[in-house]
């Protein structure tokens, strides 16, 4: 499947399946008033469980640092254990710079692909 080939609440979808496959319990915003937040998860294990905003880029460039920014903003107001933003394309150098030390994750294409190697069996 070409993930910049489906449609962005396709590639939410997407996305949500494999975060649930990987333990989380994932779970699909509204379309509207969402405030850049498109997957909420919970992780519910002790100690490492939490709260994690997903936003989620079905892109064939770069994410620049702006959106970087506005996720990190999501992230410190809904109290959150951390912020991840997927897409399907890159990230710029600045946008990686911002997230460095912050509980930003950023997972690009190929990252992404290798993280959904189990799921995509079943695609």
């Amino acid at each position: 499947m070409d993930m910049k080939a489906i449609s962005p609440i396709d590639f939410e979808k997407l996305t949500q399946t494999v975060l649930n496959s990987m333990g989380l319990v994932a779970e699909l915003t509204k379309k509207t008033g969402d405030g850049g937040i498109d997957i909420i998860a919970y992780n519910k294990q002790p100690v490492i469980g939490g709260k994690y905003i997903i936003q989620c880029k079905r892109y064939n460039g770069s994410v620049g640092e702006p959106i970087i920014r506005d996720l990190y903003g999501v992230v410190c107001s809904e109290r959150a254990n951390k912020g991840i933003l997927i897409t399907t394309g890159t990230f710029t150098q600045s946008a990686k710079k911002f997230a460095l030390d912050k509980q930003i994750e950023l997972i690009d294409g190929l990252s992404l692909i290798h993280i959904s190697e189990p799921t995509r069996r079943s695609w």
